[in-house]
């Protein structure tokens, strides 16, 4: 999947220079998966959700960027290891049993 962002107060659209390169064919923006993304905080949840059902395959996140995007790089890392710490203690409470205060004791 490919995310463009759309920064506030850009003077040109976006979504119309990526038509232009696909020829103007929406099949062509669909088979890749792009889309033109406004908010930043929406893009973070669309790539740590694409991040989330690339993992079972192998995913690979490329960021490439000429400015500090808002902070998205923290944001983006942030957003994921929220993901994988929710994802471990689902897993944890969902296998283990809690360690009772009797089996900590000597005797």
């Amino acid at each position: 999947e490919v995310f463009w962002f759309q920064a506030p107060g850009l003077s040109w659209p976006l979504a119309d220079i990526l038509g232009s390169q696909n020829g103007d064919k929406p099949e062509a923006s669909k088979q890749r998966k792009a889309q033109v993304v406004d908010g930043i905080e929406r893009l973070v949840r669309l790539v740590r959700d694409a991040a989330r059902t690339g993992s079972e395959r192998g995913c690979h996140v490329v960021i490439m960027s000429n400015g500090g995007f808002d902070g998205f790089h923290q944001r983006l890392m942030n957003a994921l290891m929220a993901e994988q710490l929710t994802a471990v203690t689902e897993v944890t409470q969902g296998s283990s049993k809690p360690t009772s205060k009797s089996s900590s004791k000597k005797g």
